[in-house]
């Protein structure tokens, strides 16, 4: 390899360390992402809240959670952002 050469390295994980900020599913990106925060917002004010469609949600935005969550925000901001984290299936289930 020259100077000139580029080396990429990827960080290594410690042992038993945890990839933080995991990649966005595949097909997903920042503009999906805020497409599905806003319906888990709507749909956590509705009396008959859809489960199912809700978990699925919660499931796609983890890599997004976990960034917003890494940026050190405030109980309350997190909350707002995603009230469905504060339920208690999905206490249960995280």
């Amino acid at each position: 390899m020259g100077n000139n050469d580029v080396k990429l390295v990827k960080k290594s994980l410690r042992r038993g360390g945890i990839n933080w900020e995991p990649p966005y599913p595949q097909g997903e990106d920042e503009v999906s992402m805020k497409a599905h925060v806003t319906f888990m917002k709507t749909e956590c004010r509705k009396r008959n809240v859809d489960k199912g469609k809700l978990r699925s949600r919660m499931g796609l935005t983890f890599p997004h959670r976990r960034r917003f969550i890494n940026e050190k925000r405030a109980l309350a901001e997190i909350k707002e952002e995603y009230p469905a984290l504060f339920t208690r299936e999905e206490v249960r289930h995280e």
